[in-house]
C-alpha cells in the first residue's frame, strides 16, 4: 500500500509518519520547498515538493498512491483570513480533485473538534455536532468547517471514499503554536494567573495517540465515517496544575473572566494594528479555548476502530516539559 502524508512536517503529521515508517508502510510525503525536513531525513520516505495551493503539485504527488493522509493546514489563530482560506478550504479542493483524478482509494481527512465551533458548551458534542455556518466565528473554526464540508461533498457527489478525523486538543512535543504551550511560556516566566475558575471541561489528548488513532482509520470499516479522537475528560483546573507540577512551578490562580478578556481584545487591537505577524500571547482566541466549556464524546471511534487514548494527562504533560526544555523552548 502506497500512502502520501500531505502537512508531515505538522504536529501531527510528524508524528503520523513516523508512526507509519514503524509499521513499513510506503510513503510519500508532499512538503513545501524550504521546509524543515530533519525530522523526516533518515526515515526513507520518498519526498515530493509543492503547496496544497498548488493543484498541479498535488496531483503529482498523489499519483499512483493508494491512501492520502490529509493533515496540510494553517493551525494557529493569527494571520491574513485569505491564508486561511486559501490552504484549509482550497489545499482541501485541490486534494479531493487529485484523489478522484488519480483513482485513489481513500481519503484519511484530518477535520478538528474547532469544526463545530468552540463555543462554551454545557452538553457533551458527538459526531451528529453540526458544522458551523457563521462566518463570524473565529477564522480558523469557520476554514475547517468549510473544508470538511467540501471533503464531504466530494464524497456524496463523486464518490470518494473519505474518514473524516476530529482530534480534540492536541498537544506533546513539537506543539509551538496555539494550546498548552502558550500556558507553560507564561508559567515560565512567573506568570500565574489564568481566567475562569478552572471547572469547565477542557480535554486534551495526546498527540502520539492521535497518530494511533489515524493509524487505525485505515480500517476499512472507518471509509464514508466521521470519528472524534479525544483523551481524558478533565477540566481545565486538572491540565494547567498537571502543567505547573511537570514544570515545577506553583499552581496558577484563577481570576474573573473580564480581566483576561480585556486585556486579550487589547493586546489583539495592538498586534494588529501595528501589523505584527507574531501574536500575542494572549489573544480572545485562545481565552476562548482556556474558559468556555468544551467536551466531546469519543465512544464511536472507540466502538468501531478500537481506539483509547493510552497517554495520560501526568504522563503526557512530562513529556511534553521534557522536549521543550531539552530543545531550548522553554
Amino acid at each position: 500500500m502506497k500512502i502520501l502524508v500531505t502537512g508531515a512536517t505538522g504536529l501531527i503529521g510528524s508524528h503520523l509518519v513516523e508512526r507509519l515508517v514503524a509499521r513499513k508502510h510506503d510513503l510519500r510525503v508532499l512538503v513545501r520547498s524550504g521546509s524543515d525536513l530533519r525530522r523526516l531525513r533518515g526515515l526513507g520516505v520518498e519526498l515530493a515538493y509543492g503547496d496544497v495551493r498548488d493543484y498541479r503539485a498535488v496531483r503529482s504527488a498523489v499519483k499512483g498512491v493508494d491512501v492520502v493522509y490529509h493533515l496540510a493546514g494553517v493551525m494557529c489563530d493569527w494571520g491574513p483570513h485569505r491564508l486561511f482560506w486559501d490552504v484549509n478550504v482550497g489545499g482541501a479542493e485541490h486534494v479531493c480533485q487529485a484523489c478522484v483524478a488519480e483513482g485513489v482509494e481513500r481519503l484519511i481527512y484530518t477535520s478538528s473538534v474547532a469544526a463545530t465551533g468552540m463555543e462554551d458548551y454545557t452538553g457533551v458534542k458527538d459526531e451528529s455536532a453540526p458544522l458551523i455556518a457563521d462566518s463570524r466565528q473565529h477564522i480558523y473554526c469557520y476554514s475547517k468547517a468549510e473544508g470538511e464540508r467540501v471533503v464531504q461533498r466530494y464524497a456524496r457527489e463523486r464518490g470518494l471514499r473519505v474518514t473524516v478525523l476530529r482530534p480534540s486538543y492536541v498537544y506533546g512535543p513539537r506543539e509551538l503554536n496555539v494550546g498548552l504551550y502558550i500556558v507553560a511560556r507564561l508559567l515560565q516566566r512567573h506568570f500565574y494567573l489564568l481566567p475562569g475558575n478552572g471547572r469547565n471541561y477542557h480535554q486534551m489528548i495526546y498527540v502520539t495517540d492521535v497518530a494511533r488513532g489515524m493509524e487505525l482509520a485505515l480500517q476499512p470499516q472507518a471509509a464514508g465515517q466521521t470519528f472524534i479522537l479525544v483523551g481524558p475528560r478533565t477540566t481545565a483546573r486538572q491540565v494547567y496544575s498537571a502543567l505547573s507540577r511537570a514544570m515545577g512551578r506553583r499552581d496558577v490562580i484563577y481570576v474573573p473572566r473580564v480581566v483576561g478578556r480585556g486585556l486579550g481584545i487589547l493586546l489583539d487591537a495592538v498586534y494588529t494594528a501595528a501589523g505584527l505577524r507574531q501574536a500575542p500571547l494572549i489573544t480572545p482566541f485562545r481565552l476562548g479555548i482556556l474558559v468556555n466549556n468544551n467536551a466531546w464524546d469519543g465512544r464511536k471511534a472507540e466502538r468501531e476502530l478500537g481506539f483509547r487514548y493510552q497517554v495520560g494527562l501526568e504522563e503526557g504533560m512530562q513529556s511534553a516539559v521534557h522536549w521543550w526544555r531539552t530543545h531550548g523552548y522553554l
